[in-house]
């Protein structure tokens, strides 16, 4: 329905995104301490635990944002991911990435506060546990929606450059090349 060339005039390619990959949208080895101290002292322990497992696992924005608690694997230390160029992966669940979802779990099954049971109550709804691994009680769908500030918030206190979320994946594959891991594992996961 495009015509052929509709991009190619100055006005419309001013408008449109560069092609070239970004540069300075990730972190550095340098920089990981100081991001994960950052992050780690966010108020807010979903975002912490779904930023640190972001950068962990290389995994996109959305694709752990939709992570449930059954596509968790504690037993056999795994996690399905639905991903959106093949439908579905399943990547290895690190130990330290366990030890974080371990944690939302349990706070994630504990009774909330009567403060919070009270206000469902008004709502005419019931508890039960988030089906969301990452999951938010003032969304709309349970699930966290927009992490950006928070790590915008951490990126700050950190003293460290403005690193988009995508850029945290971005990290992960230059962070993993360092590590000298087979570039196949690494597109893998």
């Amino acid at each position: 329905l495009v015509p052929p060339g509709a991009c190619k005039a100055s006005q419309v390619r001013d408008e449109l995104p560069s092609k070239n990959a970004k540069q300075d949208d990730s972190l550095q080895r340098e920089q990981l301490p100081m991001w994960f101290k950052a992050v780690r002292e966010m108020s807010n322990p979903v975002q912490s635990a779904y930023l640190q497992t972001l950068l962990l696992t290389g995994a996109r924005r959305r694709e752990l944002a939709a992570l449930k608690w059954e596509d968790v694997d504690f037993q056999w230390l795994k996690m399905t991911i639905r991903d959106k160029v093949e439908g579905e992966r399943i990547i290895p669940l690190t130990p330290y990435v366990a030890h974080l979802l371990l944690a939302l779990k349990a706070k994630n099954e504990a009774q909330p506060t009567v403060r919070w049971l009270r206000t469902l109550e008004k709502r005419n709804e019931s508890w039960k546990p988030s089906e969301w691994v990452f999951s938010s009680k003032l969304a709309a769908n349970g699930q966290l929606v927009d992490p950006t500030p928070g790590h915008k918030r951490a990126l700050k206190a950190a003293g460290l450059p403005d690193i988009t979320l995508h850029g945290l994946r971005r990290s992960f594959g230059t962070l993993a090349e360092w590590t000298e891991a087979p570039a196949g594992v690494i597109a893998q996961i």
